[in-house]
């Protein structure tokens, strides 16, 4: 019996998630299922079942691969030479490579249909720990840029709110991305682009320096493209290149007209 039908008979785990990530991949989560994953493999079904309880635990186990993918490239991020601003922006360049092949099981694992499955403690406290601690260090980014005066947090707010707010709509975009709106036939082309552009336009609506008015942030785009996220590491975790990118240049905001100077009154 030949080595590759007897990997077909045993498949180790290694090649389980390869094909579970595959099949997620162009099926989605309608047609994934732990026969669908055998089908792939040419193997059956109890020696997929072996190894993984169901395919919510098929699932975890692709995000947790993909969250310590994600740190990886994160540290990549946090070394990148610039202001706080900019290396915020080269870790929401992270999600944007990663998706769609490696980010869908994550975003699929903080779901209730997988959170509510039986699927062992174990990994789900794993997941837990590891979205926590990438969570903290992307924080601390924006924590940064407080102490050193490049964000002043409009008042009731403070960094903790305003890192919120830009994760949460990234997250929501790609959330948004992952699901059945065709998104391009509605006219939106470049939905990576406009993540990365959205994130801009509100940090600049925070304050945060420098604006793009001020700054180059295609050029910081580029230099993530080229330092942080070149191509040989793009196809190394079958991602998506982002060198095309191009961010529109918000306008400089207009001063703000004194009411006293011109006769006006408080209304």
């Amino acid at each position: 019996m030949s080595i590759r039908v007897r990997r077909r008979q045993k498949p180790r785990q290694r090649e389980i998630l390869d094909a579970a990530r595959e099949v997620l991949l162009n099926e989605g989560y309608g047609g994934f299922s732990m026969e669908a994953i055998a089908e792939a493999m040419a193997c059956s079904r109890p020696a997929i079942y072996k190894h993984y309880s169901c395919k919510e635990e098929v699932v975890l186990a692709l995000a947790i691969e993909t969250e310590r993918l994600q740190q990886k490239l994160r540290e990549r991020a946090l070394l990148f030479k610039g202001r706080p601003r900019e290396r915020l922006m080269a870790v929401g360049a992270v999600s944007v490579v990663l998706y769609p092949r490696q980010l869908i099981a994550k975003l699929l694992a903080t779901s209730p249909a997988v959170r509510r499955a039986k699927t062992s403690k174990e990994r789900q406290d794993e997941l837990r720990v590891l979205m926590t601690r990438g969570v903290c260090t992307d924080m601390a980014i924006v924590r940064d840029a407080v102490a050193c005066g490049d964000l002043a947090p409009p008042e009731g707010m403070d960094y903790h709110a305003v890192f919120f707010g830009l994760w949460s709509a990234q997250w929501g975009a790609l959330s948004f991305m992952s699901s059945d709106i065709p998104l391009r036939q509605l006219g939106f082309e470049d939905p990576e682009a406009a993540i990365l552009g959205s994130l801009v336009a509100m940090m600049d609506g925070f304050g945060w320096q420098p604006l793009s008015a001020e700054w180059d942030y295609n050029e910081t785009m580029r230099r993530i493209a080229s330092e942080v996220l070149p191509p040989e590491v793009v196809a190394e975790v079958g991602g998506r290149e982002i060198g095309h990118i191009v961010l529109a240049r918000m306008p400089a905001a207009p001063p703000r007209l004194d009411l006293a100077e011109v006769g006006g009154r408080v209304v």
